[in-house]
């Protein structure tokens, strides 16, 4: 019975000192967790703290955001020290006296961004803040730090232009199905993506190949065949950059973008048509309108049909209505009709600052339709017309059928032709159309028409293209 007794009370003792034990190794291990949770460098005090820089970050893009807006009202000016505290003040309160030493307390965590880390004139420095990648994510806006999108299922790079945003709407952030970016305005633009320049890095043989998801996309002025391949008859597409380009063989009027100007007003930039073919080749791509010219300010009472027989740069719109006019390129916007080639390439310029903008020209033209039929399936697309019978809108039919979209790029087969920088040696009619439009049966994708440096008609709009 006393043996019992003993080894009763030797359990009971054992498992006392076992609990006291655990309670104690318990004790440590809260201890240690609540130091890393808690103190400076806790992972709470960390994760907070980079809540608040990614929250602050947002604020200072979103206020970058708006000065890229004013100063794409503006023609492009740097902002004033004025108009930077303008709108920053509609993200909280501001203090100081100085400019340098005025402080924004924002509403949104009450984070305090100085003034003059927001914007410095003159520089394409703007980012204070060390960006968490080198790559910009859908639906990030481009800094001087960050302005390229890597495209990792196409192992492809898209530069972005300052101020930009790539979407990150579904569909829309791949390169090879096409890259949207919105511009401060909100206007909608699509990467081309080239693989070289025509002559220089391939020639006709690479895009033609005879599976069209094999050829190459490389720059150039193109003649297209009903199958959609390249017609590489002699004397029709040029093998190289800068050659005349027939219709057929046969045809005594041949195009070309002629950097001299024949009436019509030719592309922009320092070297002429030479500044977007350097900006490809360093880029490998550039951009075209998503949509056909928009015009914002619409007003149908407003619209003049008819211009007289000297008037080369015809709006299409009365005087009175003119200051309200802004071109843009968004879905469901009124098609800018009723304007001359001359008045189209002069709205298409100086659009955004820190990158060029100008009217389509036909190396853009062609080379976005070697894009299109490569990566949307649609191998003839360069020879399809009237795939939108009104020019209402630049969006979809309202049916929803009859759609003209390929690569998110809309209405390039039909609703209006358009527009372009390439010359015709037809002396009278020297300003070339290239597209399908509503009213036309014969005219298809790739097709051109030329006519004087005075149409306007309500069939003929015109697409603004970015490069950088």
């Amino acid at each position: 019975m006393e043996t019992k007794q003993k080894l009763k009370m030797k359990n009971r003792g054992i498992t006392l000192i076992a609990l006291v034990i655990t309670i104690i190794i318990l004790l440590i291990l809260a201890a240690v967790t609540i130091a890393a949770l808690s103190g400076d460098n806790g992972i709470l005090s960390n994760a907070a703290r980079a809540k608040q820089e990614t929250e602050k970050v947002e604020v200072l893009e979103q206020i970058r955001l708006d000065i890229y807006g004013e100063m794409a009202d503006n023609g492009g000016a740097d902002p004033t020290e004025a108009d930077i505290e303008s709108i920053a003040d509609n993200y909280g309160d501001i203090s100081g006296t100085s400019f340098e030493d005025k402080i924004l307390t924002t509403e949104k965590g009450s984070y305090k961004i100085k003034l003059s880390d927001i914007w410095t004139a003159g520089s394409s420095t703007q980012d204070p803040i060390d960006p968490p990648s080198t790559t910009l994510q859908p639906g990030e806006i481009a800094t001087a730090e960050r302005n390229e999108y890597y495209d990792a299922e196409a192992d492809k790079t898209a530069k972005i232009p300052i101020g930009f945003t790539v979407s990150d709407k579904e569909g829309e952030t791949s390169i090879n199905g096409g890259l949207v970016v919105y511009a401060p305005d909100n206007s909608e633009y699509v990467w081309i993506p080239v693989d070289g320049i025509i002559g220089e890095d391939g020639d006709l043989n690479d895009v033609n190949a005879e599976n069209i998801a094999d050829r190459k996309i490389l720059l150039g002025r193109y003649v297209f065949k009903s199958d959609g391949t390249v017609d590489t008859t002699e004397g029709t597409t040029p093998a190289t950059l800068g050659g005349q380009l027939k219709i057929s063989s046969t045809d005594s009027y041949y195009y070309t973008e002629d950097t001299t100007g024949k009436g019509n007003t030719v592309a922009t930039g320092e070297k002429g048509i030479d500044s977007f073919i350097q900006s490809v080749r360093d880029n490998e791509g550039y951009y075209i309108a998503r949509y056909e010219a928009g015009v914002t300010g619409y007003d149908a009472n407003n619209i003049q049909t008819s211009n007289s027989s000297s008037e080369t740069s015809w709006t299409g719109y009365s005087e009175e209505s003119a200051e309200s006019l802004k071109l843009v390129s968004k879905a469901g916007e009124q098609p800018w009709n009723y304007v001359t080639q001359n008045k189209a390439s002069e709205l298409c310029q100086n659009l955004y600052s820190g990158v060029n903008s100008d009217l389509v020209n036909s190396y853009a033209w062609d080379t976005a339709i070697l894009f299109i039929q490569k990566y949307s399936g649609d191998t003839d697309y360069s020879r399809q017309t009237r795939l939108q019978s009104t020019p209402a809108d630049t969006g979809e039919a309202t049916d929803g059928t009859n759609n003209d979209v390929r690569c998110n790029i809309y209405d390039m087969a039909g609703n209006c032709r358009e527009w372009t920088t390439e010359t015709c040696s037809d002396s009278y009619g020297p300003c070339v159309f290239r597209g399908g439009f509503y009213s036309y049966s014969r005219s298809y994708t790739s097709y051109r028409y030329n006519d004087n440096t005075t149409h306007a008609s309500s069939h003929s709009s015109f697409r603004p293209l970015l490069y950088l």
